[in-house]
C-alpha cells in the first residue's frame, strides 16, 4: 500500500527514519593523478563538498574535471580536484556527510523515497523522536515562527564521540521520513527538512535541537553573487568618506520617493563642474531598462498634452525626455488614459517620436535652501555600469547653468531622487513569474519579491517550493509594493530576511510557511474555500476537544500608513507617510473597543492601503474562535491553511437536539505531530467569514 492509503489504517505501525548531514573539514590529501588528490574519509557518505564557500560538483569516478569530487564509499576514499588545481590541504575543503538513524532497525535506501539510491543501515538509535510543530495561530500574516524540537539518539556504543568535537552541526541538515507499514519506498514520506541548531552529548545519549528551515530567514540580507553589499573606497575610488561601510541599497517595486543617492565622485574643496557628478543609487540590479513610450498618429498631441502608446510606467512628477525633432525635457503634471500633460513645448510631439523615463525618475537638489529639479536627459543621465556593479545617474557638466544654480554643486548640497524598482526578474518553472505592474511598468507584486528572495538570495531550489501556492498568491494578493533595503539612508547594516519579508507579507496578509511536504509555501489570509477534510466525532480522541474564544486585543479602528518617503523628500527632516483608516463596526459597537492600531505598509498607492486597512479591521475587530482537536494518524498529511469541516452533534452556535450532526468550517492554523497522534488547532475566522465580500 502507498503512504497516503496507509494513513487510514489505524493498526499500521509508524516509524521515523532520520538522515543527518553534519560538516567536517577534510585533510590528509596526497596526489593521486594529475591535479586529483585523494584522502581517507570513513565518516559517512559524502553528499557535498565545498572549497571554502564554493561548491564542487559530484562525479561517479576518480576521473575528475576541475571543480569536481568523488567519494568511493566502499574504499572510504575522497577524491578532489580543485577548480584552480593545487593541494586541498592548503585550503578549507569542507564536506557534508550522512549519518543514518531510525526509531527501528532498517536496511533501506539512503534516500528512503528513492529506490535507485544505495542501500544503507538505519541504526535503531532514535530513543526520543521529535514532535513536529507548525503554526500560524497568532498571526494573520508574516511567516510561521521557527519551531524547535529535540531528538535524542542513543550513544551506548560511543559512535558519536568522533562526530562531535571536530565536526560542525550548526545548520546541519536533518531529514526526517515518516514510515508506515512494510519497508518500501512507497510507504515513506519526507515530513521535515530541518536544521540542527545545537548538540549536547550526555552519555549515554546525544541530544539534538532541531529547527525548521524558516530559521534560514534569520540570516542578514546580502546581495547575491559577487555584488558587494557595502560601500568601500577600494570599489569606489571617489566615494564620499561619509558613505564608507554603509550598505549599497536595493530597491524593489513601485515608485520610491526621497531616496538618498551616494556621491562616488566626491570633491569637497573647490569643486568644478566636472566634480560630484556620479551618484550611486542601488546595487547592480537587473531589469532597469529605460522606459520608452511612442507617440501615436492620433489623437494629435499638443504643446501641453502628449499622447502615448501606453501611460503604463509614467506617473505624476516624473521627469521625462521627449525624444523628438527638437529634444525637450519636462515634468509630468498629469496622467490621463492615453496621454501625459506637462509645461508647454516649443513644438508638439508627432507620430513616432518618443517619451522616455529612466529608473531614476526625478532628481532634486537643495542648495542654500533653494530647491532645483534636474531634468532627465538634459541635466542627468542614467548609468547602469558604475563601479562595483552599482547603478545610478550622472549629472552633466552644464547642470548648474541649466538650472541657474548660483554655485557649483557641492557634496554638502542635498540630493534626493525618485527610484523605480526593476522590471520582473523572477521565473518559476522557466517562464516569467507574473507580470509587471501596469501603473509603473515594473515588478511590484509581493509574491514576486518573496520568490526572488528565496531563489536568488537564499538559494532555495524550485523542487523545495510549493509552486501552486505561489501561483495562487498572484491572484489572491494585490500588486503595488515599493521599498528599499535597508529602509533608510542612515542604516549602517542590512536587516534580516525575516524582517524584510515580514513587512511585505504584512501588507498583503500573506504567510510564508514550510508545509507538510517540507516545501516553502505562500498562503494568504482570506475566506475559507473548498473543504479539504472532514473530522467526525469518532475521529476525535476521547476528551481531546477544546473550544476557546479570545476577546483580548480587540481593535475599533485601524490606521495603515503607506507611500513612505525618506527624510528630505521635500524640505522635511523626518520621514513622510500618508495614512488611511477603517472602523470595525463589530469592534466598536458590539465589543465596545476604543483601541486603535497603526500598521505601516509597503504599499505605494491608497487603494491597496485602504484594502489592507479594511481587511485588518474585519480581523482585529472580531473575537478569535479556536478549537483544538487530537486526532488519529489519518490527518498526518494535513497542511496549514487547509479548510477543515468539523461534524458533531454538539457544536457552538447550534441548539442541539441530540441527533442531528451540525458542521462548521475552520482554517488549520496549527499542527503538532508525534509518532502516533496529530493535534490540530483550527480557527473559525469569524471576522473574515462575516465580511467575505470584502475580499
Amino acid at each position: 500500500m502507498a503512504y497516503a492509503a496507509l494513513l487510514d489504517d489505524e493498526s499500521v505501525q509508524s516509524h521515523f527514519l532520520v538522515v543527518l548531514r553534519p560538516r567536517r573539514r577534510a585533510t590528509g590529501f596526497t596526489l593521486f593523478s594529475g591535479s586529483v588528490y585523494v584522502s581517507p574519509f570513513d565518516y559517512g557518505d559524502v553528499t557535498s563538498v565545498w572549497d571554502g564557500l564554493t561548491a564542487l560538483n559530484a562525479n561517479t569516478t576518480a576521473a575528475l574535471a576541475a571543480g569536481e569530487y568523488y567519494h568511493d564509499v566502499e574504499a572510504s576514499l575522497l577524491y578532489v580536484r580543485l577548480t584552480a588545481g593545487g593541494n586541498p590541504n592548503a585550503t578549507w575543503l569542507i564536506t557534508a556527510y550522512e549519518i543514518y538513524a531510525g526509531t527501528t532497525s532498517a536496511h533501506h535506501h539512503r534516500v528512503p523515497t528513492d529506490s535507485s539510491s544505495r542501500v544503507v543501515y538505519f541504526d535503531p538509535i532514535v530513543s526520543k523522536a521529535p514532535i513536529l510543530k507548525q503554526t500560524t495561530e497568532n498571526s494573520e500574516y508574516g511567516f510561521s515562527p521557527v519551531q524547535s524540537s529535540s531528538m535524542t539518539l542513543t550513544n551506548a556504543e560511543h559512535f558519536f564521540e568522533r562526530h562531535i568535537s571536530e565536526t560542525s552541526w550548526i545548520n546541519a541538515q536533518c531529514l526526517i521520513y515518516h514510515w508506515l507499514g512494510a519497508l518500501d519506498v512507497s510507504n515513506m514520506k519526507l515530513i521535515q527538512n530541518g536544521l540542527v541548531l545545537s548538540t549536547r552529548l550526555a552519555p549515554p545519549s546525544l541530544e539534538l535541537r532541531i529547527v525548521d528551515r524558516i530559521d534560514q530567514l534569520s540570516q542578514e540580507w546580502k546581495h547575491p553573487g559577487a555584488r558587494p553589499s557595502f560601500y568601500a573606497a577600494a570599489d569606489f575610488p571617489g566615494l564620499d568618506p561619509n558613505a564608507v561601510g554603509k550598505p549599497i541599497r536595493a530597491v524593489y517595486g513601485l515608485i520610491l520617493d526621497g531616496f538618498t543617492p551616494v556621491n562616488i565622485d566626491y570633491v569637497g574643496d573647490e569643486p568644478t563642474t566636472s566634480d560630484n557628478r556620479n551618484w550611486a543609487v542601488i546595487s547592480g540590479q537587473t531589469g532597469l531598462a529605460e522606459l520608452v513610450r511612442t507617440v501615436p498618429a492620433a489623437p494629435a498631441s499638443t504643446t501641453t498634452r502628449t499622447y502615448v502608446s501606453s501611460v503604463a510606467g509614467l506617473n505624476l512628477g516624473d521627469s521625462v525626455f521627449l525624444d523628438k525633432a527638437t529634444d525637450e525635457y519636462r515634468i509630468v503634471t498629469a496622467v490621463g488614459a492615453n496621454f501625459i500633460e506637462h509645461a508647454a513645448l516649443s513644438a508638439a510631439a508627432t507620430t513616432g517620436e518618443m517619451v522616455k523615463r529612466g529608473f531614476v525618475g526625478r532628481v532634486t537638489i537643495i542648495q542654500n535652501d533653494v530647491r532645483y529639479l534636474a531634468l532627465y536627459g538634459r541635466d542627468y543621465t542614467i548609468d547602469l555600469a558604475l563601479p562595483a556593479t552599482a547603478s545610478g545617474f550622472t549629472f552633466v557638466a552644464g547642470l548648474e547653468a541649466n538650472l541657474s544654480m548660483p554655485e557649483t554643486l557641492r557634496p554638502s548640497d542635498r540630493v534626493y531622487c525618485r527610484v523605480y524598482g526593476p522590471t520582473n526578474i523572477t521565473t518559476l518553472g522557466g517562464p516569467a513569474f507574473g507580470v509587471d505592474d501596469v501603473r509603473t511598468g515594473n515588478m511590484a507584486h509581493p509574491s514576486q519579491f518573496v520568490l526572488d528572495a528565496l531563489k536568488r538570495h537564499l538559494g532555495v531550489g524550485e523542487a523545495d517550493l510549493a509552486v501552486a501556492t505561489f501561483t495562487q498568491a498572484l491572484t489572491d494578493q494585490s500588486s503595488g509594493v515599493g521599498f528599499a533595503i535597508p529602509k533608510g539612508a542612515s542604516s549602517t547594516d542590512f536587516p534580516k530576511y525575516r524582517d524584510v519579508i515580514a513587512d511585505v507579507l504584512k501588507s498583503t496578509l500573506g504567510k510564508l510557511i514550510i508545509d507538510a511536504d517540507g516545501r516553502w509555501s505562500m498562503l494568504t489570509t482570506k475566506p475559507l474555500g473548498a473543504i479539504t477534510r472532514t473530522i467526525a466525532d469518532d475521529e476525535i480522541l476521547t476528551r481531546a476537544l477544546q473550544w476557546e474564544y479570545d476577546y483580548s486585543d480587540l481593535v475599533g479602528t485601524v490606521f495603515v500608513e503607506y507611500a513612505y518617503q525618506e527624510a528630505g523628500a521635500g524640505f522635511s527632516d523626518s520621514d513622510i507617510v500618508l495614512t488611511v483608516s477603517a472602523v470595525s463596526p463589530s469592534g466598536t459597537f458590539l465589543h465596545r473597543s476604543s483601541v486603535t492600531e497603526t500598521q505601516r505598509s509597503v504599499w505605494v498607492y491608497a487603494a491597496e492601503a485602504q484594502e489592507m486597512a479594511d481587511r485588518l479591521s474585519y480581523i482585529l475587530g472580531e473575537r478569535r474562535g479556536r478549537v483544538t482537536i487530537n486526532t488519529k494518524n489519518r490527518f498526518y498529511d494535513i497542511k496549514l491553511g487547509d479548510n477543515v469541516e468539523v461534524s458533531r452533534v454538539y457544536l457552538p452556535g447550534f441548539a442541539p437536539d441530540g441527533e442531528t450532526d451540525y458542521v462548521r468550517e475552520h482554517a488549520v492554523v496549527g499542527v503538532d505531530k508525534s509518532r502516533t497522534q496529530v493535534t490540530l488547532t483550527l480557527n473559525d475566522q469569524k471576522g473574515i467569514e462575516d465580511n467575505a465580500g470584502g475580499w
